[in-house]
Protein backbone atom coordinates (compact mmCIF):
# COMPACT_ATOMS: atom_id res chain seq x y z
CA UNK A 1 0.00 0.00 0.00
CA UNK A 2 1.42 3.60 -0.82
CA UNK A 3 0.59 6.33 1.82
CA UNK A 4 -2.07 9.00 1.15
CA UNK A 5 -0.01 11.81 -0.60
CA UNK A 6 -1.07 15.36 1.15
CA UNK A 7 -0.41 19.04 0.12
CA UNK A 8 0.76 21.51 2.86
CA UNK A 9 0.10 24.78 2.20
CA UNK A 10 1.15 27.05 5.23
CA UNK A 11 3.48 30.20 4.67
CA UNK A 12 5.03 29.80 8.25
CA UNK A 13 8.34 27.44 7.75
CA UNK A 14 8.47 26.66 11.29
CA UNK A 15 5.08 25.54 11.05
CA UNK A 16 5.72 23.22 8.21
CA UNK A 17 8.60 21.81 9.70
CA UNK A 18 6.70 21.23 12.83
CA UNK A 19 2.89 19.36 11.34
CA UNK A 20 5.50 17.49 8.59
CA UNK A 21 6.89 15.95 11.90
CA UNK A 22 3.74 14.75 13.20
CA UNK A 23 2.32 13.67 9.68
CA UNK A 24 5.82 11.68 8.75
CA UNK A 25 5.27 10.04 12.03
CA UNK A 26 1.86 9.23 11.29
CA UNK A 27 3.19 7.62 8.28
CA UNK A 28 1.43 10.36 5.82
CA UNK A 29 3.67 11.39 2.61
CA UNK A 30 3.02 15.44 1.74
CA UNK A 31 4.16 18.06 -0.72
CA UNK A 32 4.57 21.61 0.51
CA UNK A 33 3.68 24.73 -0.66
CA UNK A 34 4.74 28.24 0.55
CA UNK A 35 2.12 30.68 -0.13
CA UNK A 36 -1.56 30.27 -0.78
CA UNK A 37 -1.28 30.74 -4.78
CA UNK A 38 1.22 28.08 -4.83
CA UNK A 39 -1.10 25.53 -2.86
CA UNK A 40 -4.07 26.84 -5.06
CA UNK A 41 -1.97 25.99 -8.27
CA UNK A 42 -0.94 22.43 -6.88
CA UNK A 43 -3.87 21.55 -5.71
CA UNK A 44 -5.57 21.77 -8.97
CA UNK A 45 -3.43 19.09 -10.53
CA UNK A 46 -5.31 16.85 -8.40
CA UNK A 47 -2.81 14.66 -7.13
CA UNK A 48 -3.32 14.72 -4.01
CA UNK A 49 -5.65 12.79 -1.64
CA UNK A 50 -6.46 15.45 0.89
CA UNK A 51 -5.23 19.17 1.32
CA UNK A 52 -4.09 20.99 4.62
CA UNK A 53 -4.45 24.19 4.46
CA UNK A 54 -3.28 27.38 6.92
CA UNK A 55 -6.25 30.00 7.67
CA UNK A 56 -3.87 33.01 7.48
CA UNK A 57 -1.52 33.04 5.00
CA UNK A 58 -0.49 37.03 4.21
CA UNK A 59 -0.95 38.67 1.56
CA UNK A 60 -2.67 36.45 -0.62
CA UNK A 61 -5.47 34.67 -0.38
CA UNK A 62 -6.82 33.02 2.66
CA UNK A 63 -7.11 29.27 3.69
CA UNK A 64 -10.80 29.42 2.97
CA UNK A 65 -10.53 31.35 -0.26
CA UNK A 66 -8.21 29.03 -1.81
CA UNK A 67 -10.74 25.89 -0.39
CA UNK A 68 -13.93 27.82 -1.71
CA UNK A 69 -12.19 28.25 -4.96
CA UNK A 70 -11.20 24.73 -5.50
CA UNK A 71 -14.97 23.59 -4.14
CA UNK A 72 -16.29 25.92 -6.80
CA UNK A 73 -14.04 24.10 -9.49
CA UNK A 74 -14.98 20.55 -8.25
CA UNK A 75 -12.62 19.32 -6.16
CA UNK A 76 -14.52 16.56 -4.19
CA UNK A 77 -11.40 15.56 -2.07
CA UNK A 78 -11.20 16.14 1.59
CA UNK A 79 -9.92 19.75 2.80
CA UNK A 80 -8.53 20.32 6.26
CA UNK A 81 -8.30 24.03 7.03
CA UNK A 82 -6.57 24.49 10.61
CA UNK A 83 -5.26 28.01 12.27
CA UNK A 84 -3.91 29.11 16.16
CA UNK A 85 -7.18 30.96 15.96
CA UNK A 86 -10.20 30.29 13.66
CA UNK A 87 -12.91 32.83 13.92
CA UNK A 88 -16.37 31.73 14.04
CA UNK A 89 -17.64 33.32 10.61
CA UNK A 90 -14.47 31.35 8.97
CA UNK A 91 -15.57 28.18 10.50
CA UNK A 92 -19.08 28.79 9.43
CA UNK A 93 -17.75 29.41 5.56
CA UNK A 94 -15.57 26.36 5.85
CA UNK A 95 -18.43 24.14 7.03
CA UNK A 96 -20.95 25.55 3.85
CA UNK A 97 -17.87 23.93 1.70
CA UNK A 98 -17.39 20.88 3.24
CA UNK A 99 -14.26 21.46 4.63
CA UNK A 100 -12.81 20.38 8.04
CA UNK A 101 -11.62 22.72 10.54
CA UNK A 102 -9.25 22.44 13.11
CA UNK A 103 -9.47 26.02 15.47
CA UNK A 104 -6.31 25.39 17.55
CA UNK A 105 -3.64 24.44 14.98
CA UNK A 106 -2.43 21.74 16.88
CA UNK A 107 -0.03 19.29 15.18
CA UNK A 108 -1.62 16.02 16.74
CA UNK A 109 -5.29 17.41 16.28
CA UNK A 110 -4.64 18.28 12.48
CA UNK A 111 -3.33 14.87 12.40
CA UNK A 112 -6.30 13.47 13.98
CA UNK A 113 -8.37 15.63 11.26
CA UNK A 114 -6.37 13.91 8.58
CA UNK A 115 -6.55 10.35 10.01
CA UNK A 116 -10.61 10.83 10.38
CA UNK A 117 -10.88 11.86 6.64
CA UNK A 118 -8.30 9.55 5.16
CA UNK A 119 -8.44 6.57 7.60
CA UNK A 120 -5.12 5.13 8.97
CA UNK A 121 -1.65 5.91 6.54
CA UNK A 122 -1.86 2.73 4.74
CA UNK A 123 -5.33 2.77 3.63
CA UNK A 124 -6.44 4.49 0.33
CA UNK A 125 -10.12 5.90 0.18
CA UNK A 126 -12.46 5.84 -2.93
CA UNK A 127 -11.37 4.09 -5.86
CA UNK A 128 -7.89 3.44 -4.63
CA UNK A 129 -6.69 0.12 -2.58
CA UNK A 130 -7.49 -0.13 0.88
CA UNK A 131 -6.16 -2.30 3.47
CA UNK A 132 -7.60 -5.79 4.35
CA UNK A 133 -8.67 -5.97 7.80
Amino acid sequence: MHAPMLLLVDDQADVRFLLGLFLRDAGYAFEEATDSEAGLAAARTGAYDLVLLDQQMPPGPTGIDVAEALRAEGHAGPIVLYSAFLEPSVAARAGAVGVVTVPHGEPDLVVEAVRAELGPAGARRAGRAVAAS
